[in-house]
């Protein structure tokens, strides 16, 4: 078990109230195990009181070398919204690795693995440490990986447009003013949400690595679950038959 002031190497919001920060931390890291967890608190402050526990979500590596963790958290309570405003360069004060890991049998043949919500941060780093990536990517999937990210790129941002034109904001925390269903709204209820998800899995490929379409299907579970369910059950609840016969045409994804 270690204490060390860690550093801030990124902090982004995932989903309203759900986010993800990566932490450069010491070498005594590199040897966290699935299932472990660290606690985690505020250098030179007592508000919060107390550490917050936190599993890890992942090592960060730089080819051989180790960088640091992640960690995912959702925000509850005055101690998570304070980690959510973390920046870049901050420090962030960690003790760990603590806890036992996940105990998986030499012998085993199959394994099923399960979570939900801020619940599938440790199933990552397990799916990481028995299935070690990247796997060798041929070079045709490098440009696969360039043209999906062009695609979904040209999706959310023909959305945008689109919502622009018809003067409804894209901020999911605004009021809609209309149901858009012109250019890409055509083929999909959520190009916003389709774009992001082709870039998760495309720029993963260009460096050869496989993580963004094997974690894909958790993406789309995350994204209906907190996010799109809601919103169509506001949009429904405000625009009615018109939404309705909308929803009834087009797909949610694709």
């Amino acid at each position: 078990m270690i204490q060390t002031i860690a550093t801030v190497l990124d902090n982004q919001m995932l989903a309203p109230n759900y986010g993800r920060i990566a932490l450069a931390c010491g070498e005594a890291f590199a040897g966290s195990k699935p299932g472990q967890f660290v606690m985690l608190g505020f250098p030179e402050s007592i508000d919060p009181l107390l550490r917050r526990p936190f599993s890890i979500h992942r090592l960060i590596m730089d080819g051989s070398r180790f960088r640091g963790i992640e960690l995912l958290y959702k925000i509850i309570g005055p101690g998570t919204r304070r980690l959510s405003r973390q920046k870049t360069g901050e420090a962030i004060s960690l003790l760990g690795p603590l806890g036992n890991a996940f105990q998986v049998p030499s012998n085993t043949r199959r394994l099923y693995l399960a979570a939900g919500g801020v619940g599938v941060a440790p199933m990552v780093f397990l799916l990481e440490w028995l299935v070690p990536l990247p796997l060798p990517v041929p070079s045709l999937v490098y440009v696969i990986g360039w043209i999906v990210v062009f695609l979904g790129l040209v999706t959310a941002f023909g959305a945008l447009r689109q919502m622009i034109q018809a003067h409804t904001s894209p901020d999911p925390h605004s009021p809609t003013t209309s149901v858009v269903t012109t250019g890409v709204f055509r083929f999909t209820r959520n190009p916003i949400y389709v774009g992001y998800l082709c870039v998760l899995i495309a720029i993963p490929l260009i460096f050869g690595n496989y993580w963004g379409l094997m974690t894909a299907p958790v993406q789309v579970y995350l994204f209906n679950r907190l996010i799109i369910t809601r919103e169509e059950s506001y949009l429904s609840g405000k625009f009615g038959q018109d939404y309705l016969d909308y929803k009834s045409k087009v797909r949610r994804w694709v």
